[in-house]
């Protein structure tokens, strides 16, 4: 619209100037070297000094874009070369992500001198080269994205402890996280890592010292987050059973959060672990009081294997929970098992046969077989065993 309204307005001073020409009276000479230019119309003049006009401004224009153009052309060049460069990083992000690992090493480092951001594509190189085995030109990548980018410490890195860790490199694992815990000590993923270092090399001890830390982060999923506390405890219990640390098994009971104690799952793990140092009465003693709370059949298929010395109130205990659980099939076993040490056959019997009703198990029918092919009764045993094989063949 301001185009328009400029257009008219001087066309109307155009027109208004060449009518006031016309209407004046005048004269003009312009002699030049030989050349004589004479007229008595003014508007001749306005048009040959128009005319000389746009000469001059033509000639300045073209030598203004002749003065301009090797910077214009440097210009194009680089343009060019940057969108190359961009299409580079782009396809070799896609060939990372398809695990296209020559390909996208290719690619990264194809037009990195005139790349925006050579700290992305040496990152991408240096796991496009990590998943080649190509460890040596990884680290030389890494290097070289810090030399790109003095500030981006934590990137570079991260990705160094991450691609050490997936490919076992412990020891160097372990350095890049430590110097990372001094950079970043409260960064998530600096917690994450280092949680999969513990874990894979079982230090357990370190690993249940930044759990809490971890559960702060919000790294982790509560799915996460759960399974690897009962991986941890259950490793810290398994280690001092096998008096693998300094730490006694009672202590390293004691040391586990409150609420995990009452974890059915790591009460049997620490249950186990209490049989493997001869200690049942106090397995005895643990798994009741925790089945007095919460029913777990795993627990009470353990109550069964234990070795006390009075079975008497074993079967005490068992009789009494299956007023409340009578179709369990683990106290059902429990049962005979503790039964059949005692000596009592006909129960023992009964009990191994309601158990294998309810969920028919070939170790079940392998104990009882035993029992059966001891007490003279062969033919049964021996169709006991049948069951049991068939029992183990895939369905």
């Amino acid at each position: 619209m301001k185009a328009l309204l400029l257009i008219v307005l001087c066309l109307a001073l155009g027109i208004a100037l060449a009518w006031t020409l016309a209407n004046l009276d005048g004269y003009f000479l312009i002699s030049l070297g030989g050349w004589q230019i004479e007229n008595d119309n003014l508007i001749v003049l306005l048009i040959l000094a128009l005319l000389l006009f746009s000469v001059f401004w033509l000639a300045l224009r073209i030598a203004r874009t002749a003065w301009k153009l090797p910077d214009n052309f440097a210009a194009y060049s680089e343009k060019r070369r940057q969108a190359a460069a961009h299409k580079s990083l782009s396809q070799g992000l896609i060939d990372l992500i398809e695990c296209r690992w020559a390909s996208a090493e290719k690619q990264l480092l194809a037009h990195i001198d005139y790349s925006e951001t050579p700290l992305l594509n040496y990152l991408g190189a240096s796991r496009a080269a990590a998943q080649q085995n190509a460890f040596e030109r990884r680290d030389q990548y890494l290097k070289a994205a810090h030399e790109s980018d003095g500030k981006a410490d934590v990137a570079i890195l991260l990705t160094q402890a991450d691609l050490q860790l997936s490919h076992q490199q412990t020891e160097q694992a372990l350095a890049t996280l430590s110097r990372l815990r001094q950079i970043a000590p409260r960064h998530g993923y600096v917690l994450k890592l280092l949680s999969r270092l513990h874990h894979q090399l079982r230090e357990w001890d370190k690993l249940a010292r930044i759990l809490p830390e971890l559960k702060k982060s919000d790294v982790l999923t509560p799915e996460q987050l759960e399974s690897l506390q009962l991986d941890t405890y259950k490793g810290m219990l398994e280690d001092a059973a096998k008096n693998r640390v300094d730490q006694s098994l009672g202590d390293a009971w004691s040391s586990l959060p409150k609420v995990l104690r009452k974890d059915n799952r790591l009460v049997a793990v620490y249950a186990n672990a209490l049989v493997s140092q001869g200690d049942h009465q106090q397995a005895e003693k643990l798994i009741r009081s925790t089945l007095v709370k919460h029913w777990d059949e795993n627990l009470v298929r353990l109550y069964g294997q234990l070795d006390v010395p009075n079975n008497s109130k074993l079967l005490e205990h068992c009789d009494a929970w299956l007023s409340q659980q009578p179709n369990s099939p683990a106290l059902l076993l429990a049962l005979a098992r503790i039964n059949r040490r005692e000596e009592l056959w006909g129960r023992s019997e009964e009990y191994y046969r309601k158990a294998m009703h309810l969920a028919p198990d070939a170790e079940i029918c392998a104990e009882l077989g035993d029992m059966l092919d001891k007490l003279g009764r062969s033919s049964e045993a021996a169709e006991l065993y049948r069951q049991g094989l068939k029992q183990r063949l895939p369905r």
